[in-house]
């Protein structure tokens, strides 16, 4: 969202004690990250998902968000750094890695229901 996105990105005289990420690092980095982890996604859900039933999928998907939601409220709440892990690597092994993975498993079932949709 647009206040996160602001939360991550703001220096220290608007958001003191915060992450403070460069756009380099918070757009680019993790837009390349988010890119193989999707692709890994698609992978997983071609080799070992595609043959699951929608309501499975829907809650292990579901499940999955869930847990990378959560380590948004970490990094927000400071919990990382008390845990000692710096703000970039909790950030890119948490949100960055599993939200792209997580959005593919979620879509790939709406585009095979529409692919069987399309003729030949």
């Amino acid at each position: 969202t647009v206040c996160q996105d602001f939360w991550f990105t703001a220096d220290e005289s608007c958001v003191p004690g915060g992450p403070a990420f460069d756009y380099t690092y918070y757009n680019t980095y993790t837009a390349m990250v988010g890119s193989f982890t999707g692709w890994v996604g698609i992978m997983l859900f071609q080799n070992y998902m595609s043959g699951w039933t929608f309501r499975r999928l829907f809650w292990v998907t579901t499940f999955m968000q869930v847990v990378a939601s959560a380590f948004d409220i970490l990094i927000i709440n400071r919990y990382n750094i008390m845990w000692g892990i710096p703000d970039k690597w909790f950030y890119m092994f948490g949100d960055a890695i599993v939200g792209p993975a997580v959005m593919m498993f979620a879509l790939m079932p709406a585009i095979v229901l529409i692919s069987k949709l399309v003729p030949k």
